[in-house]
């Protein structure tokens, strides 16, 4: 008998631990797998958005250079899709922004600097 726990019964504490299911690492496997799980569908849906992307149609430099002008002078928001592909061939995003300013063959949209010759279409978003 401890005096200090005078209603401690040792019998009573062993049986409890015997019959005593600890599922913790259970619990934490299940945290593992469902925070694994929503990784894996984010990863899934960027990849899904990365092969629907497509190319849009390619325009001359005298349209680029027009729609340039356009939304400069008209503040727009404007859509560029550069003419290049990752590793796996896949287009990439989309620059979307306001064209602050030109420096000798780039354009500034917001903070991207952007090459005409990469532009292969410039488009003006209508808000």
């Amino acid at each position: 008998m401890n005096s200090d726990y005078p209603d401690y019964d040792p019998d009573l504490v062993s049986e409890f631990f015997s019959a005593y299911h600890d599922r913790g690492m259970m619990k934490w496997q299940g945290f593992y797998l469902s925070d694994h799980t929503k990784q894996l569908e984010q990863e899934y849906q960027q990849e899904t958005i990365t092969n629907l992307r497509q190319r849009t149609a390619e325009m001359t430099p005298e349209e680029i250079a027009t729609n340039i002008d356009q939304a400069y002078t008209k503040n727009k928001l404007v859509s560029v899709q550069l003419n290049e592909t990752d590793t796996d061939r896949a287009v990439p995003p989309e620059i979307i922004g306001k064209i602050n300013g030109q420096e000798n063959q780039t354009i500034v949209i917001g903070q991207s600097h952007v090459k005409l010759e990469q532009i292969r279409s410039l488009e003006i978003i209508e808000e």
